[in-house]
């Protein structure tokens, strides 16, 4: 990957962009911010301001910005975009959706979807990895407290031998939720008192809101697990039931679901149950065509010290090198 980010600065966006076989691209972000975001910034590089408007007029200067149905008509193979496009969404519902990118794409033009999880609505619960960046943030704060030091490698090491700080956490393979608020009085940190001071999610009446200003709202899941770590059962009734809550709520003509993390490994059994329950769907896989239809792979917009423009190049650099090893597209088994 170094060596592709090294060699796609020196080829011209244009000689990578034009005569690309795909017209669509999807990218895809969390927030945006000037301030740290407690809950985040040991997962996520969050974009100031200037920066994400620098993405967007970039983004405005070489593609035109796309609406939900276009998606729609491409994923029913009824129509194929002319002129190269860009669909935006934005994954977690956090309140900086309503606060600062709204605001930011009303004044430049630009549709954009919101998928946000169902449990986490109005601030009800908080997303398991970001109780650990939480954590991680208030062990940072006093780590020079050998006793509280002692105390979490002691609980963390009965949970998991290998553990010995909260980074340890962030092992995608830790799934013990309960763990963590049992972690969390040692290292003084209150969830329900953050959720109720800082108001990290987007309100019923924030959502409202985007969608009377023309913004699309899509589910997230119900409380973002890791796909491929749960059953397939479970798999669905994270989609179906978070898009169902959504929809109703909401009153939405639409029926659209952003996979949390990755829809990596997902087979063809899965697509076929929630068929019947979805319109469309989106992944995180970059450039890459599907096998299925209707679900859109989005490319990642946030990393650190990294333009649209490079982001870009780097992303059609890539899936030009899959294309010619035949790997440009997902393929899924049975």
């Amino acid at each position: 990957m170094r060596f592709l980010n090294s060699l796609a600065n020196f080829i011209p966006f244009k000689a990578l962009f034009y005569n690309f076989q795909n017209n669509l691209i999807c990218p895809f972000y969390h927030a945006v911010s000037n301030e740290k975001l407690l809950y985040s910034n040991h997962l996520i590089y969050t974009k100031n301001v200037k920066e994400f408007e620098e993405d967007i007029d970039f983004l405005l200067k070489h593609y035109k910005p796309t609406e939900l149905s276009s998606l729609l008509k491409i994923a029913q193979g009824e129509n194929e975009l002319k002129a190269p496009s860009f669909f935006l969404s934005f994954d977690d519902g956090l309140r900086e959706c309503y606060d600062i990118i709204a605001p930011i794409l009303l004044r430049k033009g630009v549709p954009a979807a919101f998928f946000i999880n169902t449990a986490f609505l109005d601030n009800r619960d908080i997303f398991y990895r970001y109780k650990i960046n939480l954590l991680l943030n208030k062990y940072i704060e006093n780590r020079t407290n050998k006793s509280m030091v002692n105390k979490v490698r002691e609980l963390l090491t009965k949970e998991n031998e290998n553990y010995k700080t909260p980074f340890d956490l962030l092992d995608f393979q830790f799934n013990n939720f309960t763990f963590l608020d049992n972690l969390a009085p040692i290292l003084s940190v209150d969830f329900g008192n953050f959720l109720e001071t800082n108001k990290p999610y987007l309100t019923t009446t924030q959502v409202e809101h985007l969608i009377k200003q023309g913004f699309y709202v899509g589910a997230h899941s119900i409380d973002h697990p890791l796909f491929y770590t749960i059953s397939e059962n479970e798999q669905v009734r994270q989609t179906t039931e978070s898009v169902q809550q959504t929809v109703e709520q909401f009153r939405l003509p639409y029926r659209i679901f952003a996979f949390p993390f990755t829809d990596a490994y997902l087979p063809l059994s899965f697509f076929k149950k929630i068929e019947p329950f979805v319109d469309l769907t989106f992944g995180t896989a970059g450039l890459k065509k599907d096998v299925i239809t209707t679900n859109f792979q989005r490319i990642s917009m946030e990393k650190k010290n990294r333009s649209a423009e490079q982001i870009l190049k780097q992303e059609y650099l890539y899936s030009k090198i899959k294309r010619v090893i035949g790997k440009e597209k997902i393929r899924r088994n049975q």
